[in-house]
């Protein structure tokens, strides 16, 4: 018969045998598996931060290709002005103009005409094709002509004037980081 120690050596070494196999084939196997699900978790989210980005970037391009449709072209400074003109004349204003830089067109605009005339034409300039911005607007009645006066100064975007903008605001960033 087996001796009471060598009965428990045996229970204990089945158990400690058990738990080793048990380990060996369920536990690292399943820390495996974990291992291998977080892997590819994180490999799905950095693809779908990829994606994302790549979807960022693709609407970024379409609005720089529509910003670059806006934006002015000394080439285009007749056309401009020749357009200027002719709305001035389907408003009914009477238009002076008078170009005040070059590097960046910006255009001293002065009209005359009644009230419904200088809106319409505020209008057009709203909806034209290109970046504009109004740097003042000046109205005034006068009665003895019974006829609205307006100055309007008027900036019209170019890719010199964004490429200005950026460097300013990359001049910025880097004094506020300098700090």
């Amino acid at each position: 018969m087996i001796k009471i120690k060598q009965k428990i050596f045996i229970f204990a070494s089945l158990i400690i045998a058990s738990v080793l196999v048990l380990i060996i084939f369920a536990i690292l196997p399943f820390f495996g598996q974990v291992r291998a699900i977080s892997k590819e978790i994180k490999n799905q989210e950095e693809s779908a931060k990829l994606v994302s980005l790549e979807q960022k970037i693709q609407k970024l391009e379409q609005n720089l290709a529509l910003l670059k449709q806006k934006l002015f072209n000394q080439d285009q400074a007749i056309e401009l002005i020749r357009a200027l003109e002719q709305m001035a004349i389907k408003t009914n204003n009477e238009l002076s103009l008078n170009i005040l830089t070059s590097d960046s067109l910006v255009l001293q605009i002065s009209l005359k005409g009644d009230l419904i005339a200088l809106i319409s034409f505020l209008e057009y300039l709203e909806s034209t094709s290109y970046l504009i911005s109004a740097e003042s607007l000046n109205m005034n009645f006068n009665s003895d002509e019974q006829i609205w006066q307006s100055n309007l100064k008027i900036r019209v975007y170019s890719e010199n004037d964004i490429e200005r903008t950026i460097k300013a605001q990359e001049a910025e960033k880097k004094k506020k980081g300098d700090k």
